[in-house]
């Protein structure tokens, strides 16, 4: 059952990849057999954050926020939307990682999220969030203590695998 699904999901894995071309989800389907637009010059939140504006040649449409899945603007980093709040989609997967640029005191920090498979619930990648969805003892949870080194946080990309180091974790749990 484990390779069934590390299996289905990892065609995934293309959309946290750059490629200049917009597209605008409505669900979880569109997202993942997206249809670009040539006529869309980019996609992006307008300043109060509720709507989805989708700059096209010859206009400018908005959307309800609770009306997109994701969208993938002129950037090329597809995005997630999810609460009403957008994600940036890094890696696409098993377990997908997201991040957003939260601002406090004037200062922008990165925060970064996950997600077990794409269509998943967001939630902020700590320990407490991975232990509530994984449970403290899950096979998964042990792997990840015993596999990160002392300098590496949940965050830590694998330039060699060209992934993040929390996702090779978890799909190396699913196989095991």
């Amino acid at each position: 059952m484990r390779k069934i699904i590390v299996a289905l999901l990892l065609p995934l894995c293309s959309f946290a990849q750059k490629t200049n071309v917009s597209f605008l989800a409505r669900s979880y389907s569109e997202f993942v057999n997206p249809r670009p637009d040539s006529a869309i010059l980019d996609i992006f939140a307008n300043s109060s954050g509720n709507k989805i504006v989708v700059k096209k040649r010859d206009k400018k449409d908005a959307i309800a926020i609770g009306e997109v899945w994701g969208f993938r603007p002129r950037d090329g980093e597809s995005r997630r939307v999810y609460g009403s709040k957008i994600y940036t989609v890094k890696q696409a997967d098993t377990l997908s990682v997201y991040e957003r640029h939260i601002t406090m005191y004037k200062a922008r920090k990165r925060q970064f999220y996950f997600s077990v498979g794409l269509n998943g619930a967001i939630h902020k990648l700590s320990t407490e969030e991975l232990n509530s969805v994984f449970g403290a003892e899950s096979k998964f949870i042990k792997m990840l203590k015993s596999d990160l080194k002392w300098h590496q946080d949940y965050e830590s990309y694998d330039k060699e695998s060209g992934a993040y180091r929390i996702v090779n974790i978890f799909k190396k749990s699913l196989l095991q």
